[in-house]
């Protein structure tokens, strides 16, 4: 992580009580392994989480993957980036949402999935997620123990906020 930014009242503003997206400004790693995952956005906790990934087709060409614990795993269509400059990645999950009034935190339900690049909708889908409280959001890094990706981002994150989705 490039920066560190706080909100004004001093909170980390990746622990939002409201935003459902999550902004971020990313360099891909210079010599990504085809095949390979890497976290992006991770909530939830051991057992119950989901797992934003961005997987490395080759060179040229991300997809992105979100594991639902216990659920398998579905992916967005390839997406080409050019891996030389940085890029804008919007991931909007509902499980990023606090959860309905009187539902467990650890609960699944239905929700969506929405990634943008660089302004541009690359894939929009409802998805099982599990709800989660707003400290057990990881970002670029997997703190759960999930093997469908690494233990970390291998690019540069260069900034993440936590925002309402558009």
């Amino acid at each position: 992580v490039h920066q560190v930014q706080r909100s004004a009242d001093g909170r980390d503003p990746l622990i939002a009580t409201t935003g459902d997206t999550v902004r971020l400004r990313v360099r891909l790693p210079a010599k990504a392994m085809a095949g390979a995952k890497d976290p992006l956005v991770v909530t939830g906790r051991t057992g119950a989480g989901d797992f934003m990934m961005m997987e490395y087709v080759d060179g040229q060409t991300v997809r992105f993957v979100l594991d639902h614990w216990g659920g398998g795993a579905m992916a967005s269509g390839p997406v080409k980036l050019d891996f030389a400059r940085a890029h804008d990645v919007e991931v909007a999950l509902e499980s990023l949402a606090p959860p309905p009034a009187g539902r467990p935190a650890r609960q699944e339900r239905r929700g969506y999935v929405q990634v943008r690049v660089n302004g541009v909708e690359v894939w929009n889908e409802r998805v099982a997620l599990y709800a989660t409280e707003a400290d057990a959001v990881a970002i670029g890094r997997n703190p759960i123990g999930g093997t469908s990706c690494g233990p970390e981002f291998t690019g540069a994150l260069l900034a993440a906020e936590r925002v309402k989705r558009d």
